[in-house]
């Protein structure tokens, strides 16, 4: 067991996530008791360092998407919102948690930040950078569940402008391809090609 332990420790950060979905169709095959017994797990790891990380974050997310439907009955998000002045919120933060996710200094993590709101906004407009102290897990999960609730076209838009957050710097980080895949899941969207 500690043979395996060390083989996952040591595998590539970007290969993670990837992993994780080629498991999603023996993990749908579970059982009802199997299933609950596999949540407890994932919760009492994640929590076992009384931390989450942003994989553990991408991997809750990935989980309870992909997941419970085969298990309980989960409706499906109405569409609430087709403007993005609806959204301006959750889209700052989701772009700024990405930038910092990205960025190795403020200044870089605006610079990014603007780049990726550019495809949102032309013009000067509603969305703001947001402070790392603020990009936190439930806030995060929060503008996710009303993105989710956004038009198909609007989903797409913004996913794309989290692409151009990511792709500010030419190179890609673990963090901001956990980050990435985890909001492409949450909005039931495909990865950008960037990262795919």
């Amino acid at each position: 067991m500690s043979a395996l332990l060390s083989s996952l420790r040591d595998l590539n950060e970007l290969i993670k996530i990837p992993l994780v979905e080629l498991s999603l169709p023996a993990l749908r095959r579970m059982s009802l008791a199997e299933y609950a017994a596999f949540s407890e797990n994932i919760a009492a790891l994640i929590a076992a360092d009384q931390q989450v990380d942003l994989f553990e974050f991408a991997l809750q997310k990935m989980l309870r998407r992909h997941l419970e439907p085969r298990f309980k009955p989960v409706p499906r998000p109405a569409v609430r919102y087709s403007r993005l002045s609806e959204l301006s919120r959750g889209c700052s933060t989701v772009l700024s948690a990405l930038a910092h996710a990205g960025q190795d200094t403020i200044k870089a993590a605006q610079a990014a930040f603007q780049r990726g709101a550019k495809e949102l906004e032309p013009e000067e407009g509603c969305l703001r950078f947001v402070a790392l102290a603020e990009c936190t897990f439930s806030s995060l999960e929060s503008a996710l569940n009303d993105l989710a609730q956004a038009t198909g076209s609007l989903k797409k838009t913004f996913l794309d402008a989290c692409a151009q957050t990511v792709a500010a710097d030419g190179r890609l980080r673990p963090r901001e391809a956990e980050l990435l895949r985890a909001i492409a899941d949450s909005l039931d969207c495909p990865m950008p090609p960037l990262v795919t």
